[in-house]
């Protein structure tokens, strides 16, 4: 069990503009994160770019965090390093009845490979389903992201369609992969109780 803006390791909040606006561009920029945080092709970004993924995506979801490992054992949220970025995105207003929403999460690569996002994600499931009420969160993911692909199964998410040679990349086509669990499903694996 989580409390509600931390996990073991890691502290989630806002992002706060101007304070984060350096470390936002740094990561969305850096090329082996935006490769795999994206399907458009990889070019040199500006911070104007970074600054506009911010506004259209980061801003306009249900939860959009920073995700910060602890420095200290005091949990004080202002000892504590960005290491990346979370959002659940629940589309138009008008789509709220289906209690759905979208993933997205970007780490950085010297953080990556230590379970942090494994740990996010897990924090970002249960806010969803047992604090905001959805009943299913999905995600897109390339093919060529296997090490993500595992974690998002590993985590309980279940392949739900295939979109075949829909992503052009180092001069071959790859799948697109839908991913998403559903709450009965989540709280199953995890031994919970939620009204679905």
């Amino acid at each position: 069990m989580t409390t509600f803006h931390q996990s073991p390791r890691l502290i989630y909040r806002a992002i706060q503009s101007p304070k984060d606006e350096e470390f936002f561009h740094q990561l969305i920029s850096e090329p082996s994160v935006w490769e795999n945080a994206s399907t458009r092709l990889c070019l040199p970004i500006g911070p104007k770019t970074t600054t506009q993924i911010r506004t259209t995506t980061f801003d306009t979801s249900i939860l959009s965090v920073l995700i910060c490992k602890k420095e200290t054992e005091n949990n004080d949220n202002s000892s504590s390093t960005p290491i990346g970025v979370l959002a659940l995105n629940t589309g138009q207003p008008l789509e709220m009845q289906n209690r759905a929403a979208m993933m997205g999460i970007s780490i950085r690569p010297e953080d990556q490979g230590q379970g942090y996002g494994s740990e996010a994600i897990r924090w970002a499931l249960e806010w969803a389903f047992v604090h905001a009420g959805l009943h299913r969160v999905g995600l897109h993911v390339a093919e060529w992201n296997e090490r993500a692909i595992k974690v998002y199964e590993r985590l309980g998410f279940v392949l739900e369609g295939r979109r075949r040679e829909a992503l052009w990349k180092e001069g071959r086509w790859w799948d697109s992969l839908d991913m998403g669990v559903l709450s009965k499903e989540w709280a199953e694996k995890n031994g919970r109780v939620i009204a679905v």
